[in-house]
């Protein structure tokens, strides 16, 4: 999907290879399938608290690439 979305910006007429909702409160929604397509988790239990999980490595990963293909 990068190597498509390269192309296609790279032809340089204004298209973008990548376009993602972003309105209102849909951002976070496309962060979170990411993240649990990588087996990632937004949040953990621990006891009976739960704990943000999504600053994790795979958090990360998941942020690094929205940049890049942004």
């Amino acid at each position: 999907m990068r190597t498509a979305a390269q192309k296609i910006t790279a032809r340089g007429d204004a298209r973008r290879g990548l376009r993602r909702l972003q309105q209102e409160q849909h951002r976070g929604w496309h962060f979170t399938a990411e993240l649990y397509a990588i087996g990632g988790e937004i949040a953990t239990k621990d006891g009976s608290t739960w704990k943000a999980a999504f600053n994790s490595d795979k958090g990360k990963q998941v942020l690094h690439q929205l940049h890049d293909m942004r």
